[in-house]
């Protein structure tokens, strides 16, 4: 929980929509202040920013293209400018998930998800660490039931996620002990 120590800050990918959202809520309702990622979706983005702020937290929208490293870093800029410090906590919940199969999947969808879905949470997790400095951490990759339960229809998407879950254990162990690093497969 957030309340046993000074708030948490909270950086969650996708934090507008679906369940970045969901999670986003819940961590300002347990007491952390979140800055809440979008890329297109910047009206949902800001009416969350104005729900967390109705129940008392700090909270910034932050709009960055998980493809481009230098909105990553104006990112990280902009909230230690608005709340002051760097995040302590990053959850990855932003990914696409296009629908294709074994027969049609193709190089451009193959790329367009691992650059969203595990090369977006690497070089995020990187800067994270690097702003950091010394204080100790901890990362959520939001992976996917499909990982437990595999099947023909997102044939990329899923690949990604399988992806996203080795990359999770890479980084624990090269992150471990300050910087906690686990998956949540929601489903």
């Amino acid at each position: 929980s957030c309340m046993t120590m000074a708030p948490h800050l909270a950086l969650v990918t996708g934090g507008g929509k679906r369940i970045g959202r969901a999670i986003a809520l819940r961590l300002a309702r347990d007491g952390c202040d979140v800055a809440v990622h979008y890329n297109t979706s910047a009206e949902e983005a800001a009416q969350a920013v104005r729900e967390m702020e109705a129940i008392g937290r700090r909270a910034i929208a932050v709009s960055f293209d998980q493809r481009d490293d230098a909105q990553m870093s104006e990112a990280f800029a902009a909230i230690r400018r608005t709340l002051g410090r760097a995040p302590d906590v990053l959850v990855n919940s932003a990914s696409i998930a296009e629908i294709d199969f074994f027969e049609n999947v193709d190089r451009a969808s193959l790329l367009r998800h691992y650059d969203i879905n595990v090369a977006g949470p690497l070089l995020l997790t990187q800067a994270f660490a690097n702003n950091l400095a010394s204080h100790p951490g901890i990362v959520v990759n939001i992976t996917d039931h499909k990982l437990f339960n595999p099947n023909a229809d997102h044939f990329a998407y899923t690949l990604s996620k399988f992806a996203l879950q080795a990359l999770d254990d890479l980084l624990a162990r090269q992150l471990a002990p300050r910087i906690r690093v686990c998956a949540v497969a929601p489903g």
